[in-house]
C-alpha cells in the first residue's frame, strides 16, 4: 500500500509528466529545425543531458528521433555517478543507441559550486539541445545562475535549453521531506524567481517559455537561443 502511495503521489506524477513534456518539446524543436532546413535530418543533432542519471527519458527521445529518420543523433551524458552512467549505457545498448551516446563521468560542480567547464566535454561543438530538467531544485540561486549561463553559452543558434524546478505551491509539498524523509533539501521556486535567475544568467526574457505540468509539481523552462538572421 505504501508503494502505491509513493508511485501515485503528485511528486511522482510530476517527475513522470516532466519527462513527457520535455520529450514533446524537444520533438517540437527538432521539427522546427527541420522546417527551417529540410536537410537537417542528415546533419548531426547534438543533445546533452547534464546530471543525467540513468537518462531514460532522453534516451527515449533519441530513439524516437532515430526511428523518424534523424540519422546523426548524438546524446552526450554527463554525471558524477558511475553506477547511474553504467545503467544508462546498458539501457542505450538495449535500445540500439550504443553508438549514439557519449558518456562523461565528471564532477558536475567544484567544491565552491562552480559548474564544470562544458568546453572540456564539447571541445568546440555547440549544442542543439541542453537538458537538465531534474537538477535545478537542488541548487542554490548562484549555482543555478552559473549553470544556466554555462549551458546557454554552449547552445548553437536556435538551440534549446530545457530546465525545470519544483513549484513553491505544488500540491502535497510536505510529502517529500515529511512522509518520505527525503534528505537532500529541495529548493522550490516560483515561476517569477526562476525567470529572474534566467535573466540574471544572460538569457533574454522573450527567449523563454514556461509550461507547468498538469499535476502542478513542476514548471519547465524552455529557452531558445535566437538565430542571427
Amino acid at each position: 500500500e505504501f508503494k502505491d502511495i509513493v508511485v501515485n503521489c503528485t511528486d511522482s506524477l510530476g517527475i513522470r509528466s516532466r519527462g513527457v513534456e520535455v520529450g514533446a518539446k524537444i520533438h517540437e524543436h527538432a521539427q522546427e529545425a527541420l522546417d527551417r532546413d529540410p536537410s537537417r535530418k542528415e546533419k548531426e543533432f547534438l543533445m546533452m543531458s547534464f546530471g543525467c542519471g540513468t537518462a531514460l527519458p532522453m534516451l527515449e527521445v533519441a530513439k524516437e528521433m532515430k526511428e523518424q529518420g534523424w540519422s546523426k543523433v548524438k546524446l552526450i551524458l554527463i554525471d558524477q555517478d558511475p553506477i547511474a552512467l553504467a545503467a544508462a549505457t546498458e539501457l542505450a545498448d538495449q535500445m540500439g543507441l550504443g553508438d549514439d551516446i557519449e558518456v562523461h563521468c565528471k564532477k558536475l560542480f567544484s567544491k565552491l559550486g562552480k559548474p564544470i567547464d562544458m568546453e572540456t566535454v564539447l571541445d568546440g561543438r555547440l549544442l542543439d539541445v541542453s537538458e537538465d530538467s531534474g537538477l535545478r531544485e537542488y541548487l542554490p540561486d548562484k549555482i543555478y545562475r552559473d549553470l544556466t549561463a554555462e549551458a546557454w553559452k554552449h547552445l548553437a543558434e536556435g538551440g534549446l535549453m530545457t530546465t525545470g524546478n519544483m513549484n513553491t505551491n505544488r500540491p502535497q509539498k510536505k510529502f517529500l521531506h515529511g512522509l518520505m524523509g527525503w534528505v537532500p533539501r529541495v529548493t522550490m521556486r516560483t515561476i517569477g524567481e526562476c525567470i529572474n535567475l534566467h535573466r540574471a544568467a544572460g538569457v533574454p526574457r522573450d527567449a523563454t517559455k514556461v509550461r507547468v505540468t498538469r499535476d502542478g509539481v513542476y514548471s519547465l523552462y524552455f529557452s531558445q537561443k535566437p538565430y542571427s538572421s
